[in-house]
């Protein structure tokens, strides 16, 4: 079973990089027609497995730190001293603080995340720039 639902969640993350998706229902018909025996449930417990998130009216997988802003899931960043603050699509920002947290990344103190806007707190000036690239996809941030 393990195996067929890894094959069912690569199907999501291949189709909604290939279409835009904006109903589970729709995503559902389409992994009908690949052979899948999903759900509306399943469909469901998929896309929060996945971190899926809806922006700009479709379902988009985020996949990873950089280039957030070029996802539609950011729409805007501000840098302080020791503060990024991300304006993204409502009802995504917890998740991309998870994203955040669970990234690793040199710098990083902690996020705090509303509805539609996380605040991710820096050791400093350098590491908030460095942080800022990231979201822009200027560069990979590592450890």
């Amino acid at each position: 079973m393990d195996g067929l639902r890894n094959q069912r969640l690569a199907a999501v993350r291949r189709i909604l990089a290939e279409s835009r998706v904006s109903t589970q229902g729709d995503l559902a018909e389409r992994l009908r027609a690949e052979g899948y025996d999903v759900t509306q449930s399943s469909v469901s417990r998929d896309l929060t497995e996945l971190g899926v998130a809806k922006a700009g009216g479709r379902y988009v997988v985020p996949t990873g730190m950089p280039g957030l802003l070029g996802s539609g899931l950011v729409s805007a960043t501000a840098c302080g001293a020791n503060l990024v603050v991300l304006k993204t699509a409502v009802g995504t920002a917890s998740r991309i603080g998870l994203l955040i947290d669970q990234g690793g990344h040199a710098g990083v103190v902690g996020t705090i995340a509303g509805d539609d806007t996380v605040f991710v707190a820096t050791e400093g000036e350098a590491a908030t720039q460095r942080l800022a690239q990231v979201f822009m996809g200027e560069e990979a941030m590592h450890g």
